[in-house]
C-alpha cells in the first residue's frame, strides 16, 4: 500500500530583527495523516546546539544578522517524509544617536531641543520614534513620538533622556544618553530708599546656581528714560524721572548662560528741600543764629531729622540751632541736611561769611594852608564794609559824613588841629579814633615888573614874604611858550620877548623852608595875537573808545583873552568851552571818515577875533571781546574759548592775562588758549583783542578755580575674617564730597566694592591688598588714592585655672595657652585687670566670675577667651581664750565662720562635763551664738572655774564638703581642742 506523504511548510513570526526571539509555526499538511515530527535546522552554525529544534513550533535566537536558511522536516504517522527550505532574512538594528540643543548643558527652566543624529540615524528608514526623558516629575509630558522634540526641565540634575527608533522592518533600537540640567540662579535684590532727584542704589542679593553670576541686566522701566534706562552693572544706581511707581526688575546670568529674573515694586518719593537763612550778632562776637526754612516734598512726609554741619568736627540736630565761632573775619560752608519719614534727604550749603570786630586807623598829609589834607581810613577786618565814615575835622565846621574811606579838607587858618574818627561798619558796629595833624603857613609871592618894550627885556623884582620862615626857592613862568628861556629860578631875573603885541601872563611860584608853596600869576602886557591849532593824537582812531585831541591855541596881546573855544566833531556833535580846554576827548559811536573844525573867538578891548582850524580823521570800527571757561578744578587744565567779534574788521590778535599774580607767565597770545592755576580762588581774567585796523577791546571777566578735594583715609588693622573699618578722612575744598568709590582690592571676592562713606570689609585670606578710594564733590572735583593695607593672622587664645593658689582661697594663677599671642588684655570679672602673661587673680567676694583674655599679636589681632569661674569662701576658726569680765572685744567667746550648711560646737571640762554647746547660723552660714563663760550661758549660774575646757566641732558647708579641722601648735589639724577661761 502507498501512503500520501505530507507537505512540509511553516512560517516565520516576525519581526526578523537581530536579538529578537523569533518563533516559527508549522505549517505542514498531513491530509488525513497526523504529523508524528519534526526536525528544524535554522542555517545558524553558530548557535551551536540551539541550531536544530524537534518541536512543531520552536523559537530561535539568530546569533548575527544576515541570511539563513532554514530547514524544515516533517513526518507523518505512516513514515512518510517531506521538507522545505526557506530563507529568513534577520535584519540589524537601526544605528541611532542623537543631539541636544544647547550642547554644553542646559538650563532649568529652559527649553532643551533634541533632534536625531542625521549622520548616524537612517531616518528615511525609521518608522517611529519614542523619547523618555527621565523627568517623571514632568507627569505626561516625559515622552514624546516626534522625531525632533523638545522638554523643559523644571528640576536641576543629570536626566537619563532614552530614544528608541523602529524601523520599517519593524527593528528598533534605543539609545540612552545623560543630560546635564544646570541649577540656575536666584534673583535678587535690596535697595535704597528712592528719592526724586537723588541716585538710588540697587544692591544685587542674588545666590549663584552651577556656576559664577557673571552678567546683570536692570530693567528699571522708567517710560521718561527709556531706552536709557537700563543697567549691566552688578550694583546699579539710577535715578528715577519723576515721583511715581516703578516695576524694577533684574535679570541675572551666569557662566553657562542661564538666567532669572525677579521684579518688584519701587515707589520714588518726593525729596524735601533743605533751606535756612541766618544772623550773626554782634554780642557775643561770633555768635550766628540759623532759622530752618526748609520745605516737606509733595509726597507729604514730614521731616524727621536735621542735620546741621556748622563748623569741622561740630554738628547738630536742633531745628534752629546757635553757634559761636572761634574765628572771626572767616567765612565757613554750613551745610543742612534735612531727612523726612521716606528717609529722603536734600542738603542745603551756603558760605557763611563772619564779619570781625571792628577797628579804624586813618593817616593825614601834613600840608600847606589852602592845601586840601587828605584823609585815608582804613580799618580791620578787611572783610567787613564801612557803612559810614564821620570825621571832626577839629576846625569847629559840621561833622562830615561820607560813605568813602578817603576824604579832604581845607583849613581855614594854618595851625594844628585834632582831628575825631568815628566809623560805623554795615552790621551797625561802631569804632573810633583820633590823632593831631599840623597845616603850615603859606609863602605870600609877589612881585613888580617895569615897562616891557619889545625890543627889551623885561625886569622882575620879587616882593614875596616868608611869613615865619625864609623863601627857599623861586620859579618864574614868564607866560612865553615859545621861548627857549621861558623859565628862571633867580630872585630877580630878566626876561625878553619877542616883538608881537600880546599878553604874557606870568607866574611867580616861591616856596619856603616849610616845603609850602604858593604862586601869583600877574600879565605883562603886549599887542593882541590869535591862533587856532590843535592836533588829534594817540592813534589808531577806533569806535566806542576816546579819540583826544590837544588844544595848541595861542593869544598874544596887551589887553583881552580867548573868550571861547568850540570843537565841531563831524558827526553832529560839538563842545563848546568857555574856559582854556587843554585836551578834548571824544567818542564816536561809528566809524567813518570825519571832518573836524575847531573854532576860538578873542575879545580885545570890545573887538571879537577868531581863527578856524581842520583835521580829516579817519575812525576804524572797534572788535568787541568776549570769551567762555570750562574745566575749573585746581589740578586740571582750564579751557578759554575766544567769542570775540570783529564787527566788520578782523581779529588779528589776542592777549590773555589769566590773573594769576604769583606767575609771570600767566599770559598768552592763542585765540583759544588753556591755563592750569596753581591754586584756587577768584582770578580777574584779562581778554584783549586787536583788529587789523589796529583797533582793540578789552574784557577783564572773573573766574573762580575751585580747590578738588583730597582724598585720604584710615583703617583699623586688617586681621583675618574680621570685621576691618575704613574711615574716609578726605579733605574737603571748594564743596562738599558727595561721592566715595572704594575698591578693596579683593581679587577673589565677588564684591569688594563699596560706595558708602565709612565702609566695613572682611577679607578671607591674607597678604597685602591694594586699596583704592575715588572721590568727587559738588564741584565734579575728583581726586584718588591708593594704600596698600596688610591682612594679617589672628592668634589662638586661651588659658587654664589653677585655682587656691599657694594654698590661699580666692587667689588663682591663670596659666596663659595662648598661641601666636604677643601682648595680653586680662579681665578678672571682678573691676581688676592685667597685661601679665599669666596672672594671679585675688577674689575677696563668693560669686561666679566672667574671666576674659584678649590675646594680641604684634600686628594687634585679637582673639578673645572667657572662661567662667565660681568662687565659695569656706572657713571656720575657732578662739583659743577668752576673758568672761574683761574688754568688750574678749568678754565672749565666738567661733567665726562663713558659708557654713550644718555647724554643732560642744564645749565639756576637762572630766567630760558638757558646759555650752550651739548648732545655729546666720543666713550668711556664720556660727551665730557666743559662750559668755557660764553653763549654757545662764547667768543665774556662777560662772565656770578659769582653765581650760575641751571643745568639738562638726560642720558642713553649703557646697556640701565637710570641715577638716584646725591646726595646732604642733601642726596637727583636727576638729577638737581646747579654750582657756581667764578670770
Amino acid at each position: 500500500m502507498v501512503s500520501i506523504s505530507p507537505q512540509a511548510d511553516f512560517i516565520a513570526d516576525g519581526p526578523h530583527c537581530d536579538g529578537n526571539l523569533i518563533q516559527f509555526f508549522d505549517q505542514s499538511l498531513g491530509f488525513g495523516i497526523n504529523i508524528q515530527g519534526w526536525s528544524w535546522d535554522f542555517g545558524d552554525p553558530a548557535s551551536g546546539t540551539n541550531n536544530t529544534s524537534p518541536l512543531q513550533n520552536p523559537y530561535h535566537l539568530f546569533s548575527a544578522p544576515g541570511i539563513y536558511n532554514v530547514f524544515l522536516e516533517v513526518m507523518n504517522a505512516n513514515g512518510c517524509f517531506d521538507s522545505i527550505t526557506r530563507q529568513i532574512e534577520i535584519y540589524p538594528p537601526p544605528p541611532v544617536y542623537f543631539n541636544v540643543n544647547p550642547a554644553g548643558g542646559v538650563c532649568q527652566n529652559d527649553t532643551a531641543y533634541f533632534a536625531v543624529d542625521p549622520d548616524t540615524t537612517n531616518v528615511s528608514t525609521i518608522f517611529s520614534y519614542f523619547w523618555d526623558f527621565g523627568d517623571p516629575a514632568s507627569g505626561t509630558n516625559d515622552t514624546s513620538s516626534l522625531a525632533n522634540p523638545w522638554h523643559l526641565f523644571t528640576n536641576f540634575g543629570i536626566f537619563n533622556v532614552s530614544l528608541t527608533v523602529t524601523d520599517t522592518a519593524g527593528c528598533s533600537n534605543t539609545i540612552m544618553l545623560p543630560v546635564e540640567v544646570l541649577e540656575i540662579p536666584t534673583a535678587d535684590f535690596a535697595f535704597t530708599p528712592a528719592c526724586f532727584g537723588d541716585s538710588t542704589l540697587f544692591l544685587d542679593q542674588s545666590l549663584p546656581g552651577a556656576a559664577i553670576i557673571s552678567q546683570w541686566f536692570w530693567k528699571f522701566n522708567d517710560p521718561g528714560l527709556a531706552p536709557g534706562d537700563t543697567s549691566n552693572l552688578q550694583n546699579a544706581w539710577f535715578t528715577f524721572s519723576s515721583i511715581d511707581n516703578y516695576f524694577v526688575q533684574l535679570t541675572v546670568t551666569d557662566n553657562n548662560g542661564c538666567s532669572a529674573m525677579l521684579g518688584q515694586w519701587v515707589e520714588v518719593f518726593d525729596v524735601p528741600q533743605a533751606s535756612y537763612t541766618f544772623n550773626q550778632h554782634c554780642d557775643p562776637p561770633g555768635m550766628v543764629q540759623y532759622y530752618d526754612e526748609s520745605n516737606i516734598g509733595t509726597s507729604g512726609s514730614p521731616l524727621q531729622s536735621w542735620e546741621w554741619e556748622l563748623d569741622d568736627g561740630y554738628f547738630s540736630s536742633e531745628i534752629n540751632p546757635s553757634y559761636i565761632y572761634d574765628d572771626l573775619d572767616s567765612c565757613y560752608i554750613v551745610n543742612l541736611t534735612v531727612t523726612d519719614e521716606n528717609l529722603c534727604s536734600d542738603t542745603y550749603t551756603d558760605t557763611v561769611c563772619l564779619f570781625g570786630e571792628v577797628s579804624v586807623e586813618f593817616t593825614a598829609d601834613q600840608v600847606c594852608f589852602r592845601e586840601r589834607t587828605s584823609f585815608q581810613g582804613s580799618f580791620l577786618p578787611v572783610s567787613d564794609s564801612i557803612a559810614a565814615w564821620n570825621w571832626d575835622f577839629g576846625d569847629g565846621t559840621p561833622i562830615f559824613s561820607t560813605l568813602h574811606d578817603t576824604v579832604s579838607h581845607i583849613y581855614p587858618e594854618p595851625g594844628i588841629y585834632l582831628v575825631y574818627l568815628e566809623a560805623e561798619d554795615e552790621n551797625g558796629c561802631e569804632a573810633s579814633n583820633y590823632q593831631t595833624i599840623v597845616v603850615d603857613s603859606l609863602p605870600t609871592p609877589g612881585f613888580v615888573t617895569d615897562t616891557a618894550f619889545c625890543d627889551t627885556p623885561t625886569h622882575f623884582y620879587d616882593m614875596s614874604a616868608g611869613n615865619g620862615t625864609f623863601i627857599q626857592s623861586w620859579y618864574w613862568d614868564f607866560g612865553d611858550v615859545t621861548s627857549s628861556s621861558n623859565t628862571s629860578t633867580e630872585q630877580y631875573p630878566t626876561h625878553f620877548y619877542d616883538g608881537n603885541d600880546s599878553v604874557y601872563f606870568v607866574t611867580l611860584r616861591v616856596s619856603n623852608y616849610l616845603g609850602c608853596v604858593d604862586s601869583i600869576v600877574q600879565p605883562v602886557y603886549k599887542g593882541p595875537c590869535v591862533v587856532a591849532e590843535f592836533e588829534v593824537i594817540d592813534p589808531p582812531f577806533c569806535s566806542t573808545y576816546p579819540i583826544c585831541f590837544v588844544n595848541n591855541s595861542e593869544f598874544y596881546g596887551a589887553s583881552g583873552s580867548i573868550g571861547q573855544w568850540t570843537l565841531e566833531y563831524g558827526d553832529g556833535n560839538a563842545d563848546v568851552f568857555t574856559s582854556r580846554p587843554d585836551t578834548i576827548c571824544h567818542v564816536y559811536a561809528d566809524s567813518g571818515h570825519y571832518t573836524v573844525a575847531f573854532i576860538i573867538l578873542a575879545n580885545v578891548n570890545g573887538n571879537v577875533y577868531s581863527d578856524t582850524a581842520f583835521i580829516q580823521l579817519e575812525v576804524s570800527p572797534s572788535p568787541t571781546s568776549a570769551f567762555n571757561s570750562f574745566m575749573t578744578c585746581s589740578n586740571e587744565t582750564t579751557l578759554f574759548e575766544s567769542n570775540a567779534d570783529g564787527n566788520g574788521g578782523n581779529v588779528i590778535g589776542w592777549e590773555w592775562n589769566f590773573g594769576d599774580l604769583t606767575s609771570v607767565d600767566d599770559t598768552s597770545t592763542l585765540e583759544n588758549p588753556e591755563y592750569r592755576y596753581p591754586y584756587t580762588g577768584l582770578f580777574d581774567v584779562e581778554f584783549i583783542v586787536t583788529s587789523d585796523n589796529g583797533c582793540l577791546d578789552t574784557l577783564i571777566q572773573e573766574i573762580e578755580i575751585f580747590e578738588p578735594p583730597e582724598a585720604d583715609f584710615s583703617n583699623t588693622t586688617a586681621c583675618l575674617e574680621s570685621t576691618t573699618e575704613f574711615f574716609d578722612e578726605s579733605i574737603i575744598s571748594g564743596s562738599e564730597i558727595y561721592q566715595w568709590s572704594w575698591s578693596f582690592g579683593d581679587s577673589l571676592a565677588v564684591a569688594d566694592t563699596s560706595v558708602v562713606r565709612d565702609p566695613m570689609y572682611t577679607y578671607g585670606s591674607t597678604g597685602s591688598f591694594m586699596v583704592t578710594l575715588i572721590i568727587e564733590d559738588l564741584n565734579q572735583c575728583r581726586d584718588t588714592i591708593e594704600k596698600a593695607i596688610e591682612v594679617y593672622e589672628v592668634p589662638l587664645s586661651g588659658f587654664s585655672i589653677l585655682d587656691n593658689y599657694e594654698g590661699t582661697q580666692g587667689q588663682i594663677l591663670l596659666e596663659n595657652l595662648t598661641e601666636g599671642g604677643d601682648y595680653y588684655d586680662w579681665d578678672f570679672g571682678n573691676g581688676e585687670t592685667s597685661i601679665e602673661f599669666s596672672p594671679v587673680a585675688t577674689y575677696t567676694e563668693d560669686g561666679t566670675y566672667l574671666i576674659e583674655l584678649v590675646a594680641y599679636n604684634e600686628f594687634g589681632c585679637p582673639d578673645t577667651t572667657v572662661m567662667e569661674y565660681v568662687l565659695l569662701f569656706k572657713s571656720l576658726y575657732i578662739p583659743s581664750a577668752f576673758v568672761p569680765h574683761g574688754p568688750e572685744g574678749v568678754r565672749k567667746w565666738k567661733p567665726q565662720g562663713i558659708n557654713l550648711k550644718k555647724y554643732r560646737i560642744d564645749v565639756y571640762t576637762l572630766w567630760g562635763n558638757r558646759v555650752w554647746s550651739s548648732t545655729l547660723l546666720t543666713g550668711a552660714g556664720m556660727p551665730l551664738e557666743s559662750w559668755n563663760g557660764h553653763v549654757d550661758n545662764d547667768k543665774n549660774e556662777e560662772g565656770v572655774d578659769p582653765g581650760n575646757y575641751i571643745w568639738n566641732v562638726s560642720a558642713t558647708f553649703v557646697d556640701g564638703s565637710v570641715w577638716r579641722g584646725m591646726e595646732d601648735t604642733d601642726g596637727n589639724v583636727g576638729t577638737t581642742g581646747t579654750v582657756t577661761v581667764i578670770r
